[in-house]
């Protein structure tokens, strides 16, 4: 019986399976509950024979146990990688902190990179690149990351489901293919969840210098865990392999930087009432971000309301290796048929690349995208839509939209949700951390 039955049978059976089922729905790797039920672990298990699991007051179902337990073991393995310190060089135009960066990525097996936007973890990454040479793999958790990457660095950046040969479920529990380099630097790790964590860190081979980059205050990713975050907390209490770059290297970002700041420590911001204002938002240029997918200031609802003839943005859905379009890869429509579905004389624009409409994969309107989706992206005007039902993703996503802006942001919110939102913080429940310290 697979893991994945097992934990199903037990949120159908046991009234604290039914706890720990909605506890994962919500991205807990397990609950903390006082008492006896469950198998009792010593930690080093790395499954167990039973329906729960309990580790001290943590329990936990078979399948979160066993990722969990795979991520712990796998980045203790790496820790122990006996690696040769690599000479910086010239430092050249590289800050303090930047500096830094680049000495713990050439002298340590693991490293932890965080910093906010503009603050130059894409610049340390291509440092570092240009001084370690050509055996180095960089990926992203996203085609859309992946892209932008490239773009940036100017290196062959791939997606860690096509780098590690994952197709499905079962592939991520056991399967994927060794990444045969000498470093590996991952960015937007923020983005990436516990069963793609277990398939990275089970496929770096041993001696291997892993660059683990990204912002730890930004969203969770959709699926369980917050493992990025938690390897930075471990990293940063060890003194070794965690860097922080804190200095912002775009004056024109500046003041939205600091109001994104303000979200991030709980502090209340100015904002401007929920209201539509869709010719004002053509006129002006502006991405329009969502909190939310449904609802009347849904990303659904405000598409439906900005669709026009012409030039219609959208956003790829799922990739297309052989049209070399990603999932979440946005371009224009350009319409000149009548009526909705796609003619043939209807073409769709990514950059300089042109195709017939019809033979798009899967795609979405764009004239409004999610918060979510957005992760990894830019855009120089923003409009941030924050409507009732944002606050249960707390503080995380106004902080993630609000990054999004380069140039000039708007957050419009209905009365009361945003200071719900700064309130309370996205913190997912998990045992890595002291998982960690316990090896």
């Amino acid at each position: 019986m697979e893991v994945c039955d097992i934990d199903q049978i037990v949120g159908e059976r046991i009234p604290l399976g039914a706890e720990l089922m909605a506890a994962a729905r919500n991205g807990h790797l397990c609950i903390r509950k006082e008492g006896n039920e469950g198998v009792l672990l010593k930690g080093d298990e790395e499954r167990f024979e039973g329906l729960l699991g309990r580790w001290g007051d943590l329990v936990y179902l078979q399948k979160n146990w066993v990722l969990e337990g795979s991520v712990v073991r796998e980045f203790g393995r790496l820790l122990d990688g006996d690696v040769k310190r690599i000479d910086l060089g010239d430092a050249g135009s590289l800050n303090e902190g930047q500096r830094r960066a680049v000495e713990e990525c050439l002298g340590e097996s693991v490293v932890c990179l965080t910093g906010g936007p503009g603050t130059g973890k894409s610049y340390v990454i291509g440092e570092v690149v240009k001084r370690w040479g050509k055996d180095v793999c960089v990926c992203a958790p996203t085609g859309k990351a992946a892209l932008l990457l490239r773009e940036k660095l100017e290196v062959e950046v791939g997606t860690l489901h096509r780098l590690l040969g994952i197709r499905d479920g079962k592939e991520m529990l056991f399967g994927g293919k060794v990444l045969d380099a000498g470093m590996v630097i991952v960015d937007e790790c923020s983005m990436i969840d516990v069963g793609m964590w277990s398939a990275l860190l089970r496929n770096v081979k041993g001696g291997t210098r892993l660059v683990l980059v990204g912002d730890h205050d930004q969203l969770p990713p959709v699926e369980a865990g917050t493992v990025f975050g938690e390897l930075c907390g471990f990293m940063k209490e060890r003194g070794r392999g965690y860097v922080h770059l804190d200095k912002c290297m775009r004056s024109d970002r500046v003041e939205i930087l600091e109001k994104a700041a303000a979200v991030r420590e709980g502090k209340m911001i100015e904002y401007g009432k929920l209201e539509r204002d869709v010719e004002g938002w053509k006129r002006g240029g502006y991405q329009v971000l969502s909190c939310l997918r449904k609802g009347p200031f849904g990303v659904e609802a405000i598409n439906e309301l900005m669709r026009d003839e012409g030039e219609i943005p959208i956003m790829i859905t799922r990739s297309d290796r052989r049209m070399e379009l990603s999932n979440g890869e946005m371009g224009v429509l350009l319409k000149r048929d009548p009526g909705r579905a796609m003619g043939k004389n209807d073409v769709a624009r990514f950059g300089e690349r042109e195709f017939p409409a019809a033979l798009l994969p899967e795609f979405e309107l764009a004239y409004c995208i999610s918060v979510h989706k957005s992760q990894g992206s830019e855009f120089k005007k923003v409009v941030l839509l924050v409507p009732k039902g944002s606050e249960m993703f707390g503080r995380e996503i106004l902080y993630t939209g609000m990054t999004r802006a380069k140039d000039e942001l708007i957050v419009l919110g209905e009365e009361g949700v945003i200071e719900e939102c700064v309130k309370k913080g996205s913190e997912r429940l998990s045992g890595i951390r002291r998982r960690l310290c316990a090896l």
